[in-house]
């Protein structure tokens, strides 16, 4: 897609040759730089003509109003470029500003701060199947590999013979620049993608793909549900190098997640309350390290894996008060049992996410599920709490809420906290709220959002650590002029780079739109799915 706009900003200087930069010293200071400004996606560019008697350039940046401008970077004189990656989730774009300045031993001229929150839109990547498709949900689960240069999205429902089927793309940074790497049809056969979860290696190699409505025959043994992964090969190609399923095990890859090595998977089905094993591949041949066991008395319905491979946790709202256990992943012995503290007794336990070692714990509650009539705005209070610690002790640090304006309608209720993302160290919480009503559109700092406009079209919270708590950073809010029909329009979460990536799903979205580039207005195409990457 092409680039939306194109700022300039065009200030005095002139061209003179290469040779004139070798001065030692000059009795002036070079001309003011000719700055051109541009955004791609994750990235800001600044060019500008090369100045005369300009030993370097220097660049500056200012996060916010208040704080000193901070160099970050020289040029020779004769390279008047600069690309960067930014992260558009964690700019304060409308106070941000960026400057650069031609120095010589006489002293430096100066473009003065430069504006170009405009560009916002240009640095987020949206994200789109290269042939979108109807219905096919792309978007339907993302991930992001941490050294963030790899994203995986799940498309549930692309047309294959016999059928639909999913179907995972595979993007790349090459340079600065994300392109789609690959596209496969994850079981090679026409079937059921919904529900499906995708992992990859920290260095984005290899991808595990969890399809718990898949059905698997083997050697006259038949499974429901299963995991798939597979290896980037020097030719280029995703090698299908393995598939884990049970003969008869309702829903096997209900959960399943790879850690960061990729020689870790922890997988859970949907029987008898959600059981969890963890699998370790031994060169190349994976072994079960671990088994943790549900039953009727005892049902968890949400898992997560540490990064590190080390530790699993799993929240249960059944047999017991609500709580969630932290596990060691080998041998499988319980480290930790954190219970959260819940506002009313009818609350229960709804997304978790761990960070790379388990040292971070994010655990969203809310009411039961209620019908109309049982509704009670005011005793609807949805939050995130997040303990920090190491096993077997942790405590509470913070209590995240959305922001105050919402919706008390019973069909546009918060869901703040189902679905939870939390970066490698523990430094950012990501809140996806699929009924949130502020309205606004992109991302802004929560404290410039100020009403709602009655359309539960969505939004993602984003949190920082400050201190030994958290604090909200930013809000964002999906792009483009949504209708009721849009409702709930963010999906899954995934960081990259220690926070510095953020994937945003929109499985919904109905552009017909096709490759990365910024948000336009197209024909629609409804259900398409789309991903945003910030």
């Amino acid at each position: 897609m092409p680039s939306i706009h194109r700022y300039a900003r065009r200030l005095a200087g002139s061209f003179c040759a290469l040779g004139l930069f070798t001065a030692a010293a000059s009795a002036t200071t070079p001309a003011v730089p000719q700055v051109i400004y541009d955004a791609h996606a994750k990235q800001v560019t600044l060019d500008w003509e090369i100045v005369p008697h300009s030993n370097y350039y220097e660049l500056w940046f200012t996060a916010n109003a208040g704080t000193p401008a901070v160099k970050f970077d020289e040029r020779k004189p004769w390279n008047p470029h600069w690309r960067n990656n930014v992260s558009a989730h964690l700019l304060h774009w409308s106070e941000a500003r960026w400057e650069v300045r031609a120095c010589n031993p006489s002293g430096c001229s100066s473009t003065g701060p430069i504006n170009i929150g405009s560009t916002v839109v240009n640095t987020v990547g949206f994200v789109k199947a290269q042939r979108p498709v109807a219905d096919a949900r792309f978007g339907t689960a993302v991930a992001v590999s941490e050294d963030g240069n790899t994203m995986a999205v799940i498309a549930s429902d692309e047309p294959v013979a016999g059928g639909k089927a999913a179907a995972a793309y595979i993007f790349r940074n090459f340079s600065g620049t994300w392109r789609q790497l690959s596209r496969f049809v994850v079981a090679g056969t026409a079937g059921d993608g919904e529900d499906a979860s995708v992992s990859l290696s920290a260095d984005g190699e290899r991808v595990a793909v969890g399809l718990p409505d898949a059905l698997v025959v083997s050697g006259g043994t038949t499974g429901h549900g299963a995991i798939y992964l597979r290896q980037h090969t020097v030719s280029g190609s995703w090698t299908q190098n393995g598939v884990f399923f049970h003969a008869g095990t309702a829903r096997l890859g209900a959960f399943s997640k790879m850690n960061d090595a990729g020689d870790v998977i922890a997988m859970s089905d949907d029987a008898s309350g959600g059981n969890l094993e963890i699998w370790r591949s031994h060169s190349g041949h994976w072994t079960l390290d671990g088994k943790l066991t549900s039953n009727e008395e005892l049902v968890c319905g949400a898992f997560d894996l540490s990064s590190d491979g080390t530790k699993v946790a799993r929240a249960c709202n059944i047999g017991g008060p609500p709580r969630v256990e932290v596990w060691n992943a080998a041998p499988a012995t319980l480290a930790a049992t954190i219970k959260p503290t819940l506002p009313a007794p009818d609350y229960e336990l709804a997304g978790l996410a761990i960070d790379y070692a388990a040292d971070t714990v994010a655990i969203g509650l809310r009411p039961r599920p209620a019908n109309a009539a049982d509704y009670t705005a005011a005793n609807w209070q949805p939050n995130v709490q997040v303990f920090r610690g190491a096993a077997p002790n942790y405590s509470l640090t913070a209590t995240l809420v959305p922001h105050a304006k919402q919706s008390t309608e019973f069909s546009k209720r918060s869901f703040f906290g189902d679905v939870i993302a939390v970066s490698h160290a523990g430094g950012y919480v990501a809140v996806n709220d699929p009924h949130d009503s502020l309205g606004s559109h992109g991302v802004w700092p929560l404290t410039e959002q100020s009403g709602i406009n009655g359309a539960p079209n969505g939004g993602v919270y984003l949190f920082e650590r400050n201190g030994a708590g958290y604090r909200a950073r930013r809000h964002i809010g999906p792009q483009g002029t949504l209708t009721a029909a849009d409702e709930g329009v963010f999906g899954a979460l995934a960081f990259g780079n220690d926070g510095r990536t953020l994937a945003i799903a929109q499985p919904l979205d109905n552009s017909s739109l096709s490759g990365i580039g910024p948000y336009l207005g197209r024909p629609p195409l409804e259900g398409a799915g789309a991903v945003w990457l910030y």
